[in-house]
């Protein structure tokens, strides 16, 4: 048995057929728990709101996912079984709502352990790619695209993923703000428009999604810190996609993290943009061009004089060392004669007026 939000101890059954086994996720207004429906005998994940929220917007925002979430079927989504209301002990009213168990891990979890190979990322994108033209083209937006919403297990060998919790989700008209007036997302992977409190589309989706697709390449979160220090630096600068992932790559993420929403491709076109990545295959072991040519202009080199090679091979690789190193330093050492030195970076400008009063809002009301 798992605890509510108050500490207390859960019941072992919820909705009569529902037996919760454990913990597996906690947000702000729910929790997660595994459970087995005993009906069925089929193991569930059964998310419980808060029993205590007697906010008129929170209450509709449940009501919201769990309409909204009954109406999805899609392989790149996670399934609703069932919903309801059940009583607690304390004679508390709570919602709940019973969902497909996505077996394994979260991306979250998955990055921890470092970078994921490319065409793992493809595939992963390609299939999240085409969950989010299907909630799109039904006029919702996710607006909470990130590695712990994701889900992963493996089929036939490979990853396969499933877009999660649709608790922030918003049809397209009037997604400006919540109900009540924040903004609502996690800081780590904000749009730009998300960001400034500016109105939203289904683009960004497409920018939130293109930054995970970036960690997952490089291990790495391209805009951290706090609320605000990573609002403030996506307005600064677009992310670094770094040209060791190649053309096809940087092509794509470079478009689906464009600043202005009208230059990113949509959700169908990044999903067959990575499709195509992910069938692209190059030698893992392959090595540089210049590696080809020294490699075999040293095996093409006749053996002369094998006997005066050994005497003098103590002074010859030094030598050739030095040369070499010559070589290479020169050109950078007169390039660098009479060259500034490496910029300073500027700082960051001060926030006024509209813009510095909601990036304070994202500081109150958002995590990293």
């Amino acid at each position: 048995m798992g605890e509510g939000f108050a500490g207390q101890t859960l019941p072992g059954v919820i909705g009569g057929r529902y037996k919760l086994q454990e913990l597996i996720g906690r947000g702000s207004s729910a929790a997660v728990y595994k459970g087995q429906d005993d009906v069925l005998g089929r193991d569930v994940a059964v998310k419980i709101f808060h029993p205590q929220v007697t906010d008129a917007d929170e209450l509709r925002r449940q009501q919201g996912e769990i309409e909204l979430l009954a109406t999805f079927n899609h392989p790149g989504l996670v399934t609703v079984y069932d919903a309801g209301t059940d009583t607690s002990p304390a004679g508390e009213s709570r919602t709940f709502v019973v969902m497909e168990l996505a077996g394994g891990t979260d991306l979250r979890r998955q990055l921890r352990m470092g970078a994921l190979p490319p065409a793992d990322v493809a595939r992963i994108g390609a299939q999240l790619g085409q969950a989010l033209e299907y909630v799109h083209r039904r006029g919702v937006i996710h607006r909470d695209i990130k590695p712990g919403n994701i889900a992963l297990s493996a089929g036939d060998g490979e990853p396969r993923a499933k877009l999660m919790d649709f608790g922030i989700a918003r049809a397209i008209e009037g997604t400006r703000l919540t109900a009540t007036g924040k903004t609502v997302g996690t800081a780590n992977y904000l749009s730009p428009e998300q960001a400034k409190g500016e109105a939203l589309g289904t683009a960004s989706d497409i920018y939130s999604l293109g930054l995970v697709l970036l960690e997952c390449l490089t291990g790495k979160v391209e805009y951290p810190g706090s609320a605000v220090e990573s609002a403030v630096a996506r307005l600064q600068r677009r992310p670094q996609v770094p040209a060791e992932l190649g053309p096809g790559w940087v092509k794509l993420l470079r478009a689906m993290t464009a600043m202005d929403p009208a230059g990113r491709p949509g959700a169908g076109q990044a999903a067959e943009a990575l499709a195509g990545l992910a069938e692209t295959v190059l030698p893992a072991a392959a090595a540089a061009p210049g590696e080809h040519r020294h490699t075999a202009a040293l095996s093409a080199a006749p053996a002369r004089h094998p006997r005066r090679l050994r005497r003098h091979a103590a002074w010859l690789v030094p030598a050739a060392l030095l040369l070499a190193a010559a070589a290479v330093l020169a050109p950078s050492v007169i390039a660098d004669a009479g060259q500034p030195g490496p910029p300073v970076p500027e700082p960051s400008p001060a926030l006024t007026g509209n813009l510095e009063e909601h990036m304070r809002e994202l500081e109150r009301t958002l995590t990293p």
